[in-house]
Protein backbone atom coordinates (compact mmCIF):
# COMPACT_ATOMS: atom_id res chain seq x y z
CA UNK A 1 0.00 0.00 0.00
CA UNK A 2 1.38 3.40 -0.90
CA UNK A 3 2.13 5.89 1.85
CA UNK A 4 -0.55 8.31 0.61
CA UNK A 5 -3.25 5.61 0.63
CA UNK A 6 -2.14 4.46 4.08
CA UNK A 7 -2.33 8.01 5.47
CA UNK A 8 -5.76 8.58 3.92
CA UNK A 9 -7.03 5.23 5.25
CA UNK A 10 -5.57 5.90 8.68
CA UNK A 11 -7.24 9.33 8.90
CA UNK A 12 -10.60 7.81 8.03
CA UNK A 13 -10.21 4.91 10.48
CA UNK A 14 -9.13 7.06 13.39
CA UNK A 15 -11.48 9.94 12.62
CA UNK A 16 -8.86 12.61 13.28
CA UNK A 17 -8.81 15.78 11.23
CA UNK A 18 -5.59 17.76 11.69
CA UNK A 19 -7.06 21.25 11.19
CA UNK A 20 -9.72 20.49 13.80
CA UNK A 21 -7.11 19.46 16.37
CA UNK A 22 -5.37 22.77 15.79
CA UNK A 23 -8.63 24.68 16.27
CA UNK A 24 -9.34 22.89 19.55
CA UNK A 25 -5.83 23.56 20.85
CA UNK A 26 -6.28 27.22 19.87
CA UNK A 27 -9.57 27.25 21.79
CA UNK A 28 -7.79 25.94 24.89
CA UNK A 29 -5.22 28.73 24.64
CA UNK A 30 -7.91 31.38 24.39
CA UNK A 31 -7.34 35.00 23.43
CA UNK A 32 -5.66 36.24 26.62
CA UNK A 33 -2.77 33.75 26.51
CA UNK A 34 0.18 34.04 24.13
CA UNK A 35 1.66 30.94 22.50
CA UNK A 36 4.81 31.32 24.61
CA UNK A 37 2.82 31.27 27.87
CA UNK A 38 0.76 28.29 26.67
CA UNK A 39 3.97 26.47 25.80
CA UNK A 40 5.50 27.23 29.19
CA UNK A 41 2.50 25.62 30.91
CA UNK A 42 3.13 22.49 28.87
CA UNK A 43 6.92 22.55 28.82
CA UNK A 44 7.15 23.08 25.06
CA UNK A 45 8.40 25.89 22.82
CA UNK A 46 6.31 28.61 21.22
CA UNK A 47 7.16 27.15 17.81
CA UNK A 48 5.74 23.76 18.88
CA UNK A 49 2.52 25.48 19.99
CA UNK A 50 2.35 27.12 16.56
CA UNK A 51 2.79 23.74 14.84
CA UNK A 52 0.07 22.20 17.02
CA UNK A 53 -2.33 25.02 16.18
CA UNK A 54 -1.62 24.39 12.50
CA UNK A 55 -2.70 20.77 12.93
CA UNK A 56 0.37 18.77 13.93
CA UNK A 57 -0.77 15.81 15.98
CA UNK A 58 0.79 15.89 19.46
CA UNK A 59 2.75 12.97 20.89
CA UNK A 60 0.92 10.75 23.36
CA UNK A 61 2.87 12.32 26.24
CA UNK A 62 2.01 15.84 25.13
CA UNK A 63 -1.61 14.92 24.49
CA UNK A 64 -1.88 13.60 28.05
CA UNK A 65 -0.22 16.75 29.42
CA UNK A 66 -2.63 19.03 27.51
CA UNK A 67 -5.54 16.97 28.81
CA UNK A 68 -4.28 17.14 32.38
CA UNK A 69 -3.38 20.85 32.42
CA UNK A 70 -6.51 22.13 30.67
CA UNK A 71 -9.07 19.61 31.93
CA UNK A 72 -10.22 18.33 28.54
CA UNK A 73 -10.39 14.70 27.49
CA UNK A 74 -7.99 13.32 24.91
CA UNK A 75 -11.05 12.36 22.83
CA UNK A 76 -12.14 15.99 22.78
CA UNK A 77 -8.67 17.19 21.76
CA UNK A 78 -8.39 14.64 18.95
CA UNK A 79 -11.98 14.16 17.81
CA UNK A 80 -14.08 16.91 19.39
CA UNK A 81 -16.08 14.40 21.43
CA UNK A 82 -16.39 14.48 25.21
Amino acid sequence: MSRKKFQRKRKIEVGILRPEIGKRIRMLRGFEMHQKEFGEKLGISQSMVSRLEKGEIPSVELLMKISEVFGKSTDWILKGKE
